[in-house]
């Protein structure tokens, strides 16, 4: 117990003086490529609020369902839901750059974005896009504070899981979808909440095995092998939606919805996805086939912790081809970013685990 409290401390020091070198160097990058910097902010800011929304939406999901794996993983998904109001609060400064980022808020609109802003001109202003976005936030902070509710509350998993699953998929049309108004797909929110959900599960689980702290069901040798079966359904549902959308729109020859991949299957960005699908599909679909290997808990942690990062690399590779059609050109803001929102995120993620672990002492 003594020996993970000064783990989590010594690392919550680390990734707290990490984040604000990193966030100043960079201030220092805004400053010289503003433009830039506000493309890698909108990946940095939604990477991590993805597994702060995904603590959430488990949450909610074991509130309706029940399980040991919800009763294990409970002090993780309490203390990453606990860190949405600091991801919003580091997603703020994205208001700042709405020309920079979407065609249709610019001082030049292209064609497409002409075409959205004349067929939507009150949905895309910049005064009713921000009262959104204020508006998402306002009802995350809600879903915070009702996800603190006692269990007996029996309203809070359904009411929260709807309430969930619609402002995400407004959110993900805002910030997501609208970077190119002429593509268009109502499965991509869904693909969005399995992201978020496969996050924060792998983090929940790698946490549990790193700070050695589990909830009121310690799991026995078969409670981490349905922990690594979950783990192991929740990447084969992501990928299948991943990929329904992919056929979907490739099979049925539409040229306007085709061309958002081809800026991702092009210049350089086609090598980024095969890595996506080997590191983030193949090789743990291949690991957690094994049962012995969600019983050692290295080799699970690892595995659950290299799922985490593929997925920030799926939100890479989601955002930046937007700005980046000419290929992929990487830029040292593409690191000093995520790293600086992520150093101060995971400060206050470890200081809820130290709270979480304290209360189960």
């Amino acid at each position: 117990m003594v020996s993970a409290l000064h783990t989590a401390a010594s690392v919550r020091k680390a990734c707290g003086w990490l984040g604000v070198v990193a966030g100043i160097a960079a201030i220092f990058g805004g400053l010289l490529h503003p433009a830039q910097f506000f493309h890698v902010y909108l990946f940095a800011a939604l990477a991590w609020l993805n597994p702060a929304l995904g603590c959430l939406l488990l949450g909610f999901i074991h509130r309706m369902t029940g399980g040991g794996w919800g009763r294990t993983l409970a002090p993780f998904l309490e203390a990453g839901s606990r860190t949405v109001p600091w991801a919003l609060v580091f997603s703020l400064p994205l208001f700042f750059g709405l020309t920079k980022l979407f065609p249709w808020a610019a001082s030049e609109l292209n064609e497409q974005a002409r075409a959205a802003l004349t067929a939507h001109p009150i949905y895309l202003s910049r005064p009713f896009f921000i009262a959104r976005g204020l508006g998402y936030a306002l009802v995350f902070l809600w879903l915070v504070w009702a996800s603190r509710r006692k269990p007996r509350s029996g309203w809070v998993g359904p009411v929260g899981m709807i309430v969930y699953v619609i402002t995400v998929y407004l959110l993900s049309v805002d910030w997501v979808l609208s970077l190119e108004p002429g593509w268009f797909s109502t499965g991509f929110p869904v693909i969005l909440i399995a992201s978020e959900a496969l996050s924060a599960l792998a983090l929940s689980v790698a946490a549990a095995i790193t700070f050695e702290l589990s909830g009121p069901e310690h799991p026995t040798k078969e409670g981490w092998k349905d922990l690594g079966n979950l783990l192991l359904g929740t990447i084969l549902f992501w990928a299948y939606l991943s990929y329904s959308q992919f056929l979907i729109i490739w099979s049925g020859n539409l040229p306007k919805q085709a061309i958002w991949y081809v800026h991702r299957n092009s210049g350089g960005w086609h090598a980024l996805l095969i890595a996506i699908v080997v590191l983030d599909v193949v090789a743990p679909v291949f690991f957690l086939l094994f049962s012995r290997a969600k019983t050692l808990s290295r080799l699970f942690a690892g595995l659950a912790a290299g799922v985490l990062g593929c997925q920030f690399l799926y939100i890479y590779w989601l955002i930046l081809p937007s700005f980046r059609h000419h290929g992929f050109a990487f830029r040292w803001l593409d690191i000093v970013l995520p790293l600086g929102i992520g150093g101060l995120w995971f400060f206050f993620y470890l200081g809820e685990i130290s709270k979480q672990k304290r209360k189960n002492a």
